[in-house]
C-alpha cells in the first residue's frame, strides 16, 4: 500500500506553503487524522484536493518529480510513501447529503455511464449495496447463486428477485458484520422485502414494540450510518477521506464509527467541527485550520458576476496546528463558537458549575458511604448469582435439609435479597442477619418483615450461636474494617460456623469509589490474610463487563490443625498490611501525568487508602 506522508497547503498570498507531516501506518497500525476548524477555513477544499491530486498522480504515467509531490491542484499536493508507485483504494465521501437522497432503497438497475466508474459515488453505493443484499439473498433464498452475474448483470439481478415473495419481509443474516454492526447499535432487527411494484429492495429495522420502519422513515444518523458501514465493509479502502465525519449522527454513532474506521482503515482523513471527534482518544492526529480573514469592506450595491467568480482561493494567509495536548485542543476548540453568544457562555459557565459540582460530590462520596440496598431486577447481581449457585449445589447435598446462613455486616440485607430471588434458594434457607449499626438495623427490620419466616435478626453479637451454621457470609465487609475489628468479624465467622460449614468472603477491587477508611484489598492479598489466620482457601474471580473492577469470592474452610483466634488474625491483617501500604506508595509515587477523570478516582483510592493505614497507627 502507498499512504499520504506529508501535505503541502498554500494561499495566494506571499506566504510559503504550509507542510504538514501526517502519520502513516505501520505494519497493521491504522491511523485516523481530523482537520478542524470553523466554516470556509478550508477544510473541504483540503481533502477534496488531496483527492484529487491523488488521482491526477495516478493517470500520470510518469510519476516522478522535482519535489517529489503529486500534481499540485489548486494549492494543495501530497507526498506519498513512494512517489513512483500509484495511491489504489483511495476512497472519498463528501456528499452524504446526495447518498441519502438517492439511495431510499436498494436499486437492481445500473446507474449512469461516467468518464471514471471506479470514483463514481453512485456507483460504488449500488456496488456495495449490492454485495451487502446479495449476501442475505444467497443464503435465503436459492440453491444457485452466482454473486458475478449479480454484481455485473442488471437482468440477472431482476429474474432472481422476480422468485421472491413480494408480501413478506425476510430477517437480514445476524452472522453480517453491516446487520450485526446496526442492530446493535439501533436496537432493532434488519429485515428486506423485494417490492414488485418498483422492481426495488427495501430495508426495514424492525423494534421490540414490533413498528416496522422502511428505509426512508429512518433517522438520517441511522441511514448515514447504515451507508458507512457498508462502504467500509464492502470497499477496499486504503486511504478513507470523508468530509464532516460528525454529519447527522449522535455522539454515540459518532464513537461507534470512529471506531470501525481505526478498527478497519489503514489510513483515514476526516474534517470536522464537533469536539466529540477532536477529543476521541481514537484520533492519533488533530489539525486545526483558520484563515487570518481581515474584516468586511464596505460591500458594493451591484456587482458583475465575472468579477464576483474570478477569486477562487483566499488572498490572505492560511494558519494550521498540529494540536497535541488536550489544552491545545480546548482551545482551539472554542474558537469553533461565537465567542460573543452570551447564550452559549452562560451554558458553558452553567456546564463549569455542574463539573465543580461533579467533582466535589466524588469527593463527598470517600466521606459519605454506607450500605447498599438491593437491585429492583429479576436476577441477582454478578457476585451474589455465583453466591447462589453455591448455596443450591450445597443444598443438593443436604438431603433436603435447611441451610441455616449467617450474614456478618449484614446492610440493608443485599446479599439475602439477590440470592433470595431464586425460588429455589430461598425457600429451603434460614437466614440470620448480624449488623452492628443500630439505624441500619432498624430499616433492614422493615425490608424483611415479609420474610419473617425465612429470616431473623441477630441483635447482640453475644447471641450468636457457636459451630451452628452452614454458611457465613461476609459481603463487602472486610475493607472498612481496620485490624481489630476485621480480627472479630472473622474469629467469630470461625467460632459461628460448623466443622464442615464455609465462610464466603466476597469483595471488589478496587472500589467503585474511594472510602475515608477502606483499605481495598485484591483476590491475592485476602487469600494470604485468611491462611495467615487458620483457613484453607478456594477463590473464584469475577470479571464485571464494561468495568476497570473486578469482582472476587473466596470460600475459606477451617484447617482442623490450626486454631483461628483474634491475634493470629490481627497480625496477618498487619503484615498484609504493610506490603500494600509500600505497593501502594510506590504506584503513587511513580504516577504520571494525570490526563482522565479516572485517574482522578484511582488517585483518591491510592490516597484514601495510605491514609487509612496511616490513621490507624
Amino acid at each position: 500500500m502507498n499512504f499520504i506522508k506529508k501535505v503541502s497547503v498554500g494561499t495566494r498570498s506571499k506566504q510559503e506553503s504550509i507542510l504538514l507531516n501526517i502519520k502513516v501506518p505501520r505494519g497493521n497500525e491504522t491511523k485516523l487524522i481530523v482537520f478542524a476548524g470553523k466554516n470556509r477555513s478550508g477544510k473541504s477544499h483540503i481533502i477534496n484536493h488531496i483527492d484529487r491530486s491523488i488521482k491526477e498522480h495516478n493517470a500520470n504515467a510518469n510519476k516522478s518529480s522535482q519535489d517529489g509531490f503529486t500534481p499540485r491542484r489548486s494549492s494543495v499536493a501530497v507526498e506519498l510513501q513512494d512517489p513512483n508507485l500509484s495511491c489504489k483504494n483511495v476512497f472519498l465521501l463528501n456528499d452524504l447529503d446526495y447518498v441519502l437522497k438517492k439511495f431510499t432503497y436498494i436499486p437492481l438497475g445500473d446507474g449512469r455511464i461516467t468518464n471514471d466508474e471506479a470514483s463514481n459515488i453512485e456507483n460504488i453505493c449500488r456496488q456495495v449495496l449490492w454485495e451487502f443484499i446479495g449476501k442475505h439473498l444467497r443464503d435465503k433464498h436459492a440453491n444457485e447463486f452466482d454473486k458475478k452475474k449479480w454484481l455485473a448483470d442488471k437482468s440477472y439481478r431482476f429474474d432472481y428477485c422476480a422468485n421472491i415473495n413480494p408480501d413478506k419481509l425476510y430477517k437480514c443474516d445476524g452472522a453480517c458484520e453491516v446487520t450485526r454492526d446496526l442492530e446493535s447499535i439501533t436496537n432493532g432487527h434488519l429485515y428486506y422485502r423485494y417490492n414488485n411494484a418498483t422492481k426495488n429492495i427495501e430495508l426495514h429495522l424492525r423494534y421490540f414494540d414490533g413498528q416496522i420502519f422502511p428505509n426512508p422513515s429512518w433517522s438520517q444518523g441511522q441511514r448515514a450510518l447504515f451507508f458507512y458501514l457498508c462502504f467500509i465493509c464492502y470497499k477496499e479502502i486504503s486511504i478513507l477521506l470523508i468530509d464532516e465525519v460528525e454529519t447527522y449522527l449522535h455522539p454515540q454513532y459518532i464513537s461507534f464509527l470512529c471506531e470501525k474506521i481505526k478498527q478497519t482503515i489503514p489510513q483515514a482523513i476526516v474534517t470536522t467541527h464537533h469536539p466529540h471527534v477532536i477529543f476521541s482518544k481514537l484520533i492519533d492526529q488533530c489539525w486545526y485550520v483558520e484563515l487570518d480573514e481581515p474584516k468586511c469592506i464596505e460591500p458594493e450595491l451591484e456587482i458583475d458576476f465575472e468579477k464576483r467568480s474570478r477569486a477562487v482561493l483566499p488572498t490572505f494567509s492560511r494558519k494550521i496546528v498540529d494540536l497535541e495536548s488536550d489544552f491545545e485542543k480546548v482551545s482551539m476548540t472554542y474558537k469553533l463558537f461565537d465567542g460573543y453568544d452570551n447564550n452559549l457562555l452562560r451554558l458553558s459557565q452553567s456546564n463549569s458549575l455542574a463539573l465543580s459540582e461533579s467533582v466535589l460530590r466524588s469527593f463527598a462520596k470517600a466521606f459519605n458511604y454506607g450500605a447498599v440496598q438491593h437491585k429492583n431486577s429479576n436476577k441477582p447481581d454478578l457476585q451474589n448469582d455465583k453466591l447462589a449457585d453455591f448455596i443450591k449445589r450445597k443444598l443438593s447435598s443436604q438431603s433436603g435439609k435447611r441451610l441455616e446462613v449467617l450474614d456478618l455486616g449484614a446492610g440493608y440485607g443485599r446479599t439475602f435479597f439477590e440470592v433470595s430471588k431464586l425460588p429455589d434458594v430461598k425457600n429451603n434457607i434460614r437466614w440470620s442477619f448480624w449488623e452492628p449499626f443500630e439505624n441500619v438495623r432498624e430499616e433492614l427490620g422493615k425490608l424483611i418483615e415479609q420474610d419473617s419466616n425465612h429470616v431473623e435478626i441477630i441483635n447482640l453479637e453475644a447471641n450468636i450461636l457457636t459451630s451452628y451454621y452452614d454458611l457465613v457470609v461476609i459481603s463487602n465487609v472486610l475493607h472498612e474494617c481496620n485490624p481489630n475489628d476485621f480480627a472479630q468479624i472473622i474469629n467469630r465467622a470461625a467460632q459461628a460456623v460448623k466443622g464442615d460449614g464455609q465462610v464466603v468472603i466476597i469483595e471488589l477491587y478496587p472500589l467503585l469509589h474511594p472510602e475515608k477508611y477502606a483499605v481495598p484489598y485484591c483476590e491475592s492479598d485476602m487469600k494470604v490474610i485468611l491462611r495467615k489466620s487458620g483457613f484453607d482457601v478456594e477463590s473464584t474471580s469475577l470479571n464485571i463487563k464494561n468495568s476497570s473492577v473486578s469482582a472476587y469470592w473466596i470460600k475459606a474452610t477451617k484447617n482442623p490443625q490450626k486454631i483461628v483466634t483474634s491475634e493470629g488474625v490481627k497480625e496477618a491483617v498487619l503484615l498484609q498490611w504493610d506490603y500494600i501500604l509500600e505497593n501502594t506508595c510506590g504506584d503513587y509515587k511513580g504516577k504520571p501525568e494525570i490526563t482522565e477523570p479516572e485517574h482522578v478516582v484511582q488517585v483518591m483510592g491510592e490516597l484514601t487508602t495510605i491514609a487509612s493505614i496511616q490513621s490507624f497507627f
